[in-house]
């Protein structure tokens, strides 16, 4: 009986000794595989963390943005990959007539964080402006910060703006401009815009006169088809006939409007040319 109370006994010292050596084991495992993960995480991350300025798409251009007492619109942004010169075309209504740049601006390039990058505001025109910089050959990103000019009116806040190379326009001819030869780009960009409005005018136009096109077409085949109908059919062709003309006659108004937009935009298209003559003399 003795020997068998012993024999019980050292059995259940090995198998409590080798839970905990098990247990052990499982708590080294999870401590490694956690270190290992976290690890991961950190690398993966570690370049978002460090880099927040340069983790955002480039700003959309012609969009209006609100900041403070400003309202700001990126126009362009073109860079000349044999010199470093990068511009990018501002649009800014402030209601302060008594300040003159209503903004301050300072540049930061992805690959270059370490580096002071010189840029500068240059006011071109009434609401017109230029960011003006020499970036390193090798750059991928920029982020501009904005800051209120107005101090006595200012918020404090800090408006972060961006361009990514990819999306920045590569131009070999881009450099150092006078004020009138940034006004003369200031009416390309506006005649670029207005061109592409007539484009989307053009489409709408069309879409319009396949739309008219194809009531014509079925109100033909509906005309045709009376000639084999019962007074109830006839009743009801008469009715989707006169249904389908009035829809014509309203897309005929609407092209109408259209047409009249576009002449109205050709016309500024033109006074835009005659300005940029004049300033190139």
């Amino acid at each position: 009986m003795k020997e068998k109370i012993l024999e019980f006994q050292k059995n259940a010292e090995n198998k409590f000794k080798k839970f905990k050596r098990s247990k052990n084991q499982s708590i080294i495992y999870y401590c490694v595989t956690s270190i290992i993960i976290f690890g991961m995480v950190f690398f993966l991350t570690s370049n978002r963390l460090f880099n927040q300025d340069f983790f955002v798409k480039s700003t959309t251009l012609n969009k209006e943005i609100l900041f403070e007492n400003n309202n700001i619109k990126v126009l362009d942004r073109e860079y000349n990959p044999n010199t470093g010169v990068f511009e990018m075309f501002l649009n800014i209504k402030n209601s302060n007539p008594n300040i003159d740049k209503p903004i301050n601006v300072s540049l930061r390039e992805k690959n270059h964080l370490e580096d002071k990058i010189k840029c500068e505001l240059i006011k071109v025109g009434i609401n017109d402006y230029v960011i003006y910089s020499k970036l390193p050959t090798d750059w991928s990103a920029v982020s501009i910060s904005i800051t209120s000019s107005d101090k006595e009116n200012s918020l404090g806040d800090t408006l972060k703006i961006y361009s990514d190379r990819k999306d920045t326009k590569e131009n070999i001819n881009l450099k150092d401009e006078d004020i009138n030869g940034y006004k003369i780009k200031f009416v390309d960009i506006e005649i670029e815009n207005l061109n592409n409005e007539i484009s989307e005018l053009d489409k709408l136009i069309e879409e319009k006169n396949t739309t008219e096109s194809n009531l014509k077409r079925i109100n033909s085949e509906l005309e045709e088809d009376k000639k084999y109908q019962t007074e109830n059919e006839k009743q009801e062709s008469e009715n989707k006939i006169n249904a389908n003309k009035n829809t014509i006659d309203k897309l005929n108004r609407e092209k109408e409007g259209l047409n009249k937009d576009k002449k109205e935009l050709q016309n500024k298209i033109i006074n835009l040319n005659n300005k940029k003559n004049d300033l190139k003399k």
